[in-house]
């Protein structure tokens, strides 16, 4: 039994989670089914764990941003090696994103409208982009719409 009924939501927004999916496939089937002819997906996530971001200046902003989460946020931004045997399974973590998820929206019936690369939502030099900016080259906003017609 589904949660929601068929094409009930004008709306799905998702943030940081398809990466975190064992089946994003699935989860993106479900979306389309869940939205309403002309409905939105609204999908921001990251290409994480494919290719990590290397250089001085990353390394810096990093910390930064490492101290200014765990001063504000009250949390520790780390990864371990025991997270790998988890990531590995992650089907999401193996590929090129956002072009696997194209691929995976458009084979759920998707049109997509939009993808924004390098998307950090806040302005340059607000606290959220002083935390999170540093991962701007991995971000992306993907909109996608069931048309009218699906």
């Amino acid at each position: 039994m589904h949660a929601e009924r068929d094409a009930s939501l004008d709306a799905v927004v998702c943030r940081d989670v398809v990466w975190t999916l064992p089946d994003p496939a699935r989860a993106y089937a479900e979306w389309f089914r869940v939205l309403k002819p002309g409905g939105t997906l609204v999908v921001f996530d990251g290409d994480y764990l494919y290719k990590e971001p290397e250089g001085l200046l990353y390394r810096l902003w990093y910390a930064l941003s490492w101290t200014l989460i765990l001063l504000t946020e009250w949390r520790v931004r780390r990864r371990t090696s025991k997270d790998q045997p988890a990531l590995g399974e992650l089907p999401f973590v193996q590929v090129l994103r956002p072009e696997a998820d194209e691929t995976a929206l458009r084979q759920a019936g998707f049109t997509i409208r939009e993808i924004r690369r390098n998307f950090i939502p806040g302005y340059k030099w607000s606290l959220n982009y002083l935390k999170y900016g540093c991962q701007t080259g991995v971000r992306f906003m993907i909109i996608a719409k069931k048309e009218l017609s699906a």
